[in-house]
């Protein structure tokens, strides 16, 4: 059984927008999908974070069509970050061009040893 942590946010033309994802329990992050919902603009992104730790970033292109998935890529240094149960996981929207509503999920690994 895979374990993923659905969720859905809407990004904003007029600023960055920040959501937090709970964590249920210690894990890392092994990769993230979402779909948009319409052309955000050009190479939008959304950040993966603990706090101030950047895990990874999903990166659209220019000119996608609705339903296109971003590519994700795990940070050099954060990207094997741990998280406790209780964290909270930080996405941070960049500021679209247009609104648009991301669905996807966060996979997580549960299988952490320690947790700092």
């Amino acid at each position: 059984m895979e374990n993923k942590l659905w969720f859905s946010v809407l990004g904003s033309s007029s600023a960055t927008a920040d959501f937090y994802v709970p964590v249920p329990y210690a894990c890392i992050i092994k990769t993230v999908q979402a779909a948009a919902s319409a052309d955000p603009g050009d190479n939008e992104t959304i950040t993966v974070a603990k706090a101030s730790t950047t895990v990874g970033v999903l990166t659209y292109g220019a000119s996608i069509s609705p339903g296109a998935v971003g590519t994700y890529a795990a940070d050099s240094t954060g990207g094997e970050t741990a998280f406790a149960a209780g964290d909270v996981i930080k996405l941070t929207i960049s500021q679209l061009t247009a609104a648009a509503t991301f669905v996807g999920y966060i996979k997580i690994d549960p299988f952490v040893m320690t947790v700092q």
